[in-house]
């Protein structure tokens, strides 16, 4: 199997994997949004909001090196559960015992009966990381889907359901999370088992921090500035609206971070192993940022559209003071996708330090950005986030492009067509929630006619549109995407094979 294969069939599967993770958690998020309360989903949201940030600060980075690294021996693997297992158990240990404290620090007191408890949590995802990113530096991101999917399934789509109808409260949502990186754990360390090795060294530990101490500082200020506007609205100590800020950006961020990662984690392990052929990178790129604004750029503007009916839909007529911000937190966290691309570019060269630097000029932004709109309530600090994820998105790119030699001349062009073809769709989907909403149909149906302008907007791009418009990187995501399709899927030939005669044109005939 080729690598442009082997990279195209893992971000198929990985989509896969991440479109049936998202299905079901849109079904429990449905049924758990109408068992429990906003306080409740803020109470567990604040305790989250800790462990993310021990969990970054704790893993050293040594996932990211184990992907990173050009050359990986068996002392390499054994030192990294080393460092995951050890670094987890004095984190929670901490936690334990200051659990108390950090409640006081983040204004939110009910939290400190749940720290303790998902402090194991910390442990069990610590035994689990450096089996997870092996996968990953393998390509094996079909089976990193399947156990992402089985784990969800267990911990939330059963064990979560059960104790939230039984009336166990918050606590459903806890023991869930629990179980969930329980069965992810065990499945990942099933199919990766840590090698044999001897005495651990110090030169397996400085290789492994080098690269990932630095890139775990800048993944630490990444995850810490998406994490700023939920902490200003801890510190009033109001539970109720920081579990409707975080459900409405969890409703928002859930299927535009499922595709972000998945892309992202293939990226980074393919950019990686190409990283010394800068010309290859750099057409990854553009690439990538050609589908997304022609795949997923429409869809996400309807979503934002549909902002009122996906929250009664999903999350119940409790939770309308979350349709707003969960409309500008759609924008915004599809900016971040992009600027998900460009750290991809950086990380794969080693260059973290950079990264660092930028996500801590990100952070500045994104706070004083947050706290300027808390003043205009939760709405306000949605803004806030969109403006400074706009100046992060603009940055970053431009730091990509110095690292890969490229200017940004032969990306203009391209993603211009792109973003033509995908206003397509979206010009079909916004015409049929219009016309759903006229006729007053009911919520689901207007999602329904939404997703049936959207496949009618890519049908018409599909047959009618020029071939110049799609342009030769449009060309090539097509006619890649279907023939490995196809190739996984032989019963959709009839159908498929007529629609990819008309990509069988050379791209290098059409002038981009």
């Amino acid at each position: 199997m080729s690598f442009r294969t082997r990279v195209v069939s893992s971000i198929m599967w990985t989509l896969a994997g991440g479109g049936a993770q998202i299905l079901l958690k849109l079904i429990v998020v449905a049924v758990l949004a109408r068992l429990l309360s906003p306080d409740e989903f803020g109470v567990v949201a604040g305790a989250m909001l800790v462990i993310y940030i021990l969990e970054l600060v704790g893993s050293l980075g040594v996932g990211l090196s184990i992907v990173q690294r050009k050359s990986l021996n068996p002392e390499h693997i054994v030192m990294a559960h080393a460092i995951a297992l050890g670094s987890s158990v004095i984190l929670a240990v901490g936690l334990f015992v200051f659990a108390d404290s950090i409640a006081r620090l983040w204004g939110l007191d009910e939290i400190a009966a749940v720290l303790p408890v998902m402090g194991v949590m910390l442990i069990i995802r610590g035994l689990g990381l450096p089996p997870k990113f092996r996968l990953e530096r393998e390509l094996e991101f079909r089976l990193v889907a399947l156990a992402q999917v089985a784990a969800y399934t267990v911990g939330f789509g059963f064990v979560g359901l059960f104790m939230a109808i039984n009336g166990f409260g918050l606590w459903a949502l806890v023991v869930a999370m629990l179980v969930e990186a329980t069965v992810h754990t065990l499945i990942c360390l099933f199919l990766r088992m840590p090698p044999r090795a001897g005495p651990l060294k110090l030169q397996n530990f400085m290789d492994l921090t080098r690269f990932g101490v630095s890139a775990s500082g800048a993944y630490v200020l990444s995850q810490l500035s998406l994490k700023i506007d939920e902490y200003i609205i801890s510190l009033s100590g109001n539970t109720y609206l920081l579990g409707i800020y975080t459900r409405a950006k969890t409703t928002g961020f859930m299927p535009i971070n499922r595709i972000t990662a998945a892309a992202s984690s293939v990226l980074f392990a393919a950019f990686s192993t190409i990283q010394d052929e800068k010309t290859r990178v750099g057409r990854g790129l553009r690439r990538t940022l050609v589908f997304y604004s022609m795949i997923i750029m429409p869809g996400v503007a309807v979503l934002a559209i549909l902002g009122p009916e996906v929250i009664r839909v999903l999350l119940g007529p409790q939770w309308t003071a979350a349709i707003v911000p969960f409309q500008i937190l759609a924008c915004a966290l599809f900016l971040r996708g992009l600027t998900r691309f460009s750290n991809v570019v950086i990380n794969s060269f080693g260059r973290s330090g950079i990264l660092v630097v930028q996500q801590a000029i990100f952070a500045i932004i994104m706070l004083i950005s947050c706290l300027i709109g808390s003043a205009y309530g939760l709405e306000g600090i949605a803004f806030g986030v969109l403006a400074a994820t706009l100046l992060q998105t603009g940055l970053t790119f431009m730091i990509s492009l110095r690292l890969i030699g490229w200017r940004i001349s032969p990306f203009i062009f391209p993603v211009a067509q792109a973003v033509v073809v995908g206003s397509i769709c979206f010009l079909a989907g916004t015409g049929t929630v219009i016309a759903a909403r006229y006729f007053d149909l009911s919520s689901i149906l207007v999602i329904g006619a939404a997703g049936f302008g959207l496949g009618i907007g890519g049908l018409i791009v599909l047959l009618l549109c020029p071939m110049r418009l799609i342009g030769s990187d449009g060309i090539w995501i097509f006619d890649v995407i279907g023939k490995t399709a196809l190739s996984k899927l032989p019963i959709l030939k009839p159908i498929g094979e007529p629609l990819l005669h008309r990509f069988d044109t050379d791209p290098s005939d059409i002038k981009t």
